[in-house]
This record gives C-alpha cells, sequence and structure tokens, in this order.
C-alpha cells in the first residue's frame, strides 16, 4: 500500500512563479512540519514553484531529506494573458475539461501531469511520499479519483491542504486531513 500526501502550497503573495509566501504562509509551513510528525514519509516531491518549495522545506530540513524538484508539479497555465472573469472560465472548464484559453492548457492537458507524476510515484519503490502542487492541479488529479467534484471543491481548498492518496492492489482513494 502506498501512502502520498499531496500538499498545497501555503499562503504565497501571488501566483506567479516566484511568488513567496506571505508571513502567515511562513507559519503554516512549520505547522506542517508538526502535522507530518509521526508520519513516515520516505521521500518530498515538489512542484519548482518558490511557493510551493518554501512549503515544504521546513518538513524535508527537519527530516533531514532532499526535496526532489519535479517540473510537472508546476500550477495549471490557465492563459498567458489577463482575464478579468477568469474564475468564470475556470468554472466553465470543470464542465469542459477540453476548454483552454489563449496560451493555456486545458484541464485535461493539465492533468495529464499530475497523472503522470502519480503513476511513477505508484511504479517507484517509496510508500510513503509527499507532494506539493497548487489547487488547480491537486483538483484535476482528484477528479480522477471523484468524478463528482466540481468549482466549489476547488473553490474549498485551503492554503495549505493535504489529501492523503492511498494506493492498494485494487484502487485508489483519497481523504481530506487538513482542510476539513
Amino acid at each position: 500500500m502506498k501512502n502520498i500526501y499531496i500538499v498545497r502550497h501555503c499562503s504565497a503573495d501571488g501566483q506567479m512563479p516566484n511568488a513567496q509566501l506571505t508571513s502567515e504562509g511562513v507559519k503554516q509551513a512549520e505547522e506542517l512540519v508538526s502535522f507530518f510528525e509521526h508520519i513516515k514519509i520516505e521521500r518530498i516531491i515538489s512542484s519548482t514553484y518558490d511557493r510551493a518549495l518554501q512549503t515544504i522545506e521546513p518538513l524535508a530540513q527537519a527530516r533531514n531529506l532532499p526535496i526532489d524538484k519535479e517540473p510537472r508539479l508546476t500550477e495549471r497555465i490557465f492563459s498567458t494573458v489577463a482575464i478579468d472573469d477568469w474564475q468564470e472560465k475556470l468554472k466553465i472548464s470543470f464542465q469542459n475539461p477540453d476548454i483552454s484559453y489563449e496560451g493555456g492548457e486545458s484541464s485535461r492537458e493539465a492533468q495529464a501531469r499530475i497523472i503522470a507524476v502519480m503513476e511513477d510515484i505508484f511504479a517507484g519503490e517509496d510508500d510513503h511520499i509527499v507532494i506539493v502542487s497548487h489547487g488547480n492541479l491537486i483538483i484535476n488529479f482528484l477528479l480522477t479519483i471523484n468524478a463528482n467534484l466540481h468549482y466549489k471543491d476547488w473553490q474549498a481548498l485551503s492554503n495549505p491542504d493535504v489529501f492523503l492518496v492511498t494506493q492498494m492492489t485494487d484502487r485508489i482513494s483519497y481523504e481530506r486531513l487538513w482542510g476539513k
């Protein structure tokens, strides 16, 4: 059985790849160290975005584990141009996972990235893994387990948030551990 803890990054000051954790986000990252205190971890994998790395650095240091930087875990590229009604457009993408906006990727394309990462993890030797990513990518993965998730479930995500994905011989399940 594999236990994969999917962590959404802590509170940050923006959405750009170089966005930093806020002072509250730094405190949240320290809280994650306590949260994982009695949980076995063999490997840590993170998005390459600064806010994701800053989220997991305190835990990696506390456990003396390296952080494997994984570009496939970066946030979904929604569009390369500003979209005033982006939340409405995001809502539409839950109804039509193949829709994409200028310069962006569809939900299905983003989902393929995180599925590929998860397949690598499922095929790997480590059984207790923490990955750090972003809300839209995480919800797109969870949709592969629970097709009933919607826009409102994305809205309900917190910074940080933690989900435990369990792979057993015949099925994959998840439960929300942090943002309940």
